[in-house]
């Protein structure tokens, strides 16, 4: 990858080695490009690097790229704290995935009450009981006061 230098300071979107090269097709560039050889052209060699993980409530942003020691701009990210908005937007969001995943475990378990009132009832009263349970847990779990981000979930019954 490749960044635009103005005033010696990247800027603009890196670009790959074949975009650069078609910007300048009369010119025979090495195979591996070098520092040396993009510079004179404006350009530096860029090096993403992976967008760490946020902790809660934070967000991870691109910051200014650092210029290492063979010429390189590395991309580099810091964390910072999510507005009220953004806050409010992820807890909606936690809030809907962990509902989701509620209701998949309420429809796993939907044979036991499908078996148990159906004309085959292979569940005995007691295990509908503990299901019966499971359920109203499942059911509860938005009601718990961690809700969306520490969600205890009930262990399945045996």
């Amino acid at each position: 990858m490749l960044i635009k230098i103005e005033n010696g300071v990247p800027t603009g979107s890196p670009i790959g080695d074949k975009e650069f090269r078609k910007l300048y097709p009369n010119t025979s560039f090495p195979n591996i490009l070098t520092p040396d050889c993009v510079e004179p052209f404006g350009y530096a060699l860029y090096q993403n690097t992976r967008k760490p993980t946020p902790k809660k409530f934070m967000k991870c942003v691109e910051g200014d790229p650092i210029r290492n020691e063979q010429g390189f701009y590395i991309q580099t990210w810091k964390s910072v704290t999510m507005s009220s908005s953004e806050i409010e937007q992820t807890t909606i969001s936690k809030g809907e995935e962990v509902r989701r995943i509620r209701n998949d475990k309420l429809k796993e378990c939907d044979w036991v009450m499908i078996s148990y009132y159906s004309d085959e009832n292979v569940i005995s009263d007691s295990s509908l009981r503990q299901w019966k349970m499971y359920r109203k847990r499942l059911r509860d779990v938005t009601k718990q006061s961690g809700f969306p981000w520490n969600v205890n979930w009930p262990p399945e019954p045996n």
